[in-house]
C-alpha cells in the first residue's frame, strides 16, 4: 500500500517553513558571522531551491483533494506563501541594506522579484475574493495548479539565471 502525504500533514510542514523563514530573515538582517551566518546562508539556499518545490508539491496535494465546493483550508496560505516567502526573503534584507545597487543585473533582478511579489499578491487576492463570493470553478483550481508550475519555471530557471549572472559579474569585477 502506497503511503501519501495527506492534507492533514501539511499544517506542521507549513509551520516549520514559516518558522525557518523568519529565523533566516532575522539572522540575515543581523548579519552576524559564525554559526548564525552559516545558518542564515543555509536557510537562504533552502528558500531559494527547496521551498518553491515543497510548496508546489503541497499545493498539488491540496488542489487534487479540492473541489470548488470543498476547498481545503491550506490552499490559500500556500498560494500566499508561494510568492511571498521566496521573494521577500531576498527583498527584505536587500531593503535593510538600503537597496545598494552596484550592477545593472541587480536592478533587473530587483525588478523581477518585485513583479513576482506583486503579481503573486494579485493572484492570491483575486482567488481569495472568488472563494469568498463562492464562485470558484474546476477551471480555477486547474489555473491554480498552473500558477504553481509556472512559478517553478520562474524560481528554477529565470531566477537562477539572473543569480548566476550576478555571481559571474561579481567574479569578473574581482579579477
Amino acid at each position: 500500500m502506497k503511503k501519501e502525504l495527506s492534507v492533514y500533514h501539511i499544517a506542521p510542514i507549513i509551520a516549520a517553513i514559516i518558522v525557518l523563514y523568519f529565523i533566516g530573515v532575522v539572522l540575515t538582517i543581523l548579519g552576524n558571522p559564525g554559526w548564525s551566518g552559516f545558518f542564515a546562508t543555509t536557510i537562504f539556499f533552502f528558500t531559494l531551491f527547496i521551498f518553491p518545490g515543497v510548496l508546489v508539491y503541497l499545493g498539488r496535494i491540496v488542489i487534487m483533494n479540492a473541489t470548488p465546493s470543498n476547498i481545503p483550508i491550506y490552499l490559500f496560505p500556500l498560494l500566499f506563501m508561494f510568492s511571498f516567502l521566496p521573494t521577500s526573503y531576498v527583498l527584505i534584507p536587500y531593503a535593510f541594506e538600503g537597496f545598494s545597487i552596484e550592477f545593472a543585473t541587480e536592478m533587473i533582478f530587483l525588478v523581477f522579484e518585485v513583479s513576482v511579489l506583486v503579481s503573486g499578491f494579485a493572484f492570491f487576492a483575486y482567488y481569495l475574493r472568488k472563494y469568498l463570493k463562492s464562485t470558484l470553478t474546476d477551471k480555477d483550481l486547474s489555473l491554480m495548479l498552473h500558477y504553481f508550475v509556472g512559478g517553478l519555471i520562474y524560481y528554477y530557471f529565470i531566477r537562477l539565471t539572473l543569480l548566476s549572472s550576478l555571481l559571474l559579474q561579481s567574479a569578473f569585477e574581482l579579477l
